[in-house]
Order: C-alpha cells, then structure tokens, then sequence
C-alpha cells in the first residue's frame, strides 16, 4: 500500500501557458513576471522570444504594426489564464488587449468567412408592414393602453393582504363606567 507522500509526490501536475505581450520586454519587465509567478510556484520560464514588427499581430485583434513577445511557463498550482492576464497587466502597466494568456500549444481558430451568404442590402425591399405589431402609432397606442390597466388591476394571490371583514367598532361614549386598568388595577374616572 502506498503512503501519503507517495499519492502526493504522483499527483503534483504541472500546468503550462503561453504569455504574449504586444511589445519587447526588457529585463527588468522579464525579472518581475518571474517574481511575481514564484507564487504560483513557477517551474520553469522560458527565454523571451520577439517576433519581428507585424501589420496585424496574431493573437491580438486590436493592435497593429507591433512586435509580440512571447514567454512559456510551467507552474505547480493551476490558475485561470483570464485571472493572470489581468494580473499581468496589471503588474507591468500595459493594456490589457496587449497581453495574452493561453494554455500551451492553444492556437486561436480563424474566422471562416461563408462567400454563399448573399448581401442583405443586395436583396429587395419587402414593402410589407407589421401593421403596427412592433412600431409605430398603433403599437404606442396599445402599448400605453395596456400601461394604464395594469396600474389600475388590483393582483390578488396568497401573499396580499386581505382587508378585514369587520368594520371598525364606533368610540365607546363616554357615559360608560370606564374598566379597570390592565396595567394598575386601578380604576380610571
């Protein structure tokens, strides 16, 4: 049968990401994402590597004419790529659409543009109306119309308070000899 430690030593997984900032990272920059994932045990981190400067950049739809550099990482706890994107942006003061997280060896899919779909502006105009179903003055009408009766309904379920089936007993006149107090005991002239 195998111990503690032996269940505990095979179940560590390590969890790899890709990090992608739309800029060249100096050293400095590089030294504090080093520093900073040592809290989520960092493994291993990557040399930096530059792409050279690119129209439109991959994995960043936003930006244009700029260089990517990119950094693979291995840590010992697991972490949501979204959480660490923010954080890294936060941490080296960048945009956050200039900086990409992703598990390692993700490749974004590309936009499959459908040449069968025919143009909306090419086709006819439909003459047809709604006849005020969904605008206009007829719609406005009703719509109002139909604002001012359900001020006026009064809804009834079983949470609503019922009013009471007895009406209110009259003043007691005065000439009745008054009770004792609850409170004293006493009786008030």
């Amino acid at each position: 049968m195998k111990t503690f430690k032996q269940y505990l030593t095979e179940s560590t997984k390590e969890h790899k990401f890709t990090l992608r900032f739309c800029c060249d990272l100096d050293e400095a920059q590089e030294n504090r994402i080093e520093t900073f994932l040592t809290k989520y045990d960092l493994k291993s981190i990557s040399k930096t590597s530059t792409t050279p400067i690119t129209k439109n950049p991959m994995f960043f739809k936003d930006v244009e004419n700029s260089k990517v550099s990119k950094i693979d990482i291995v840590t010992g706890y697991p972490l949501s790529a979204d959480i660490l994107r923010q954080q890294l942006s936060d941490l080296l003061g960048m945009h956050l659409t200039h900086v990409a997280v992703h598990p390692e060896g993700w490749e974004p899919e590309e936009e499959v543009v459908d040449e069968d779909k025919e143009a909306l502006l090419a086709s006819d105009y439909d003459e047809t109306s709604d006849d005020g179903k969904t605008y206009g003055k007829t719609f406005v009408d009703k719509f109002l119309n139909d604002l001012e009766k359900k001020e006026h309904d009064v809804v009834e379920n079983e949470l609503s308070i019922k009013p009471k089936s007895d009406p209110a007993p009259e003043q007691m006149p005065k000439d009745e000899k008054s009770t004792p107090s609850v409170i004293t005991g006493d009786e008030n002239d």
